[in-house]
């Protein structure tokens, strides 16, 4: 729709950061608005769900009743409870959009480690493979590891083990 039928977008091709920083831009945004469209809403319904079930309970209905402002309440409570299943998805979504991407740059003909990976595997350069997916690998342990502090520092229970 948006690059064949309007034109506003490349259907495909990859331009280089420093050789055209706009073309460059331009040649990003269907591929990462591919990947970030179902990302958003899994995110976005995750945290509603989280929300709702979060101000439905009792504690929250404490607060409101000793006075607390509700901006307080949403930003300082609710949604605090309501981040730890969001992250879960959210990590969830990294790893599949770091599968995704190798399809998406297959795609929209962009260069990346995907490319990287299916053309080792048809040049059946193996210590390449294994390099990308050591890389993939170490990414996914990153975010993991991200995804960890980040309960650490949402939730104190999970800082001290119980």
């Amino acid at each position: 729709v948006f690059s064949v039928g309007l034109g506003w977008l490349p259907a495909n091709g990859y331009m280089p950061l420093l050789q055209n920083p706009l073309g460059w831009f331009w040649s990003l945004c269907l591929p990462v608005l591919t990947l970030a469209c179902w990302a958003v809403t899994s995110v976005a319904k995750q945290t509603r769900d989280g929300m709702l079930d979060a101000l439905g309970r009792d504690f929250i209905r404490n607060l409101r009743a000793n006075g607390l402002p509700e901006r307080s309440i949403l930003f300082r409570h609710a949604l605090r409870n309501a981040a730890l299943p969001v992250l879960t998805v959210a990590g969830l979504i990294f790893v599949s959009a770091v599968s995704s991407s190798v399809i998406v740059e297959k795609v929209f003909s962009l260069p990346g480690l995907g490319t990287l990976a299916v053309n080792a595997t048809a040049a059946n350069d193996i210590p390449m493979l294994q390099g990308v997916t050591l890389y993939f690998t170490l990414m996914v342990i990153v975010v993991n590891l991200l995804i960890d502090l980040a309960y650490g520092w949402l939730n104190p229970q999970v800082r001290r083990g119980g």
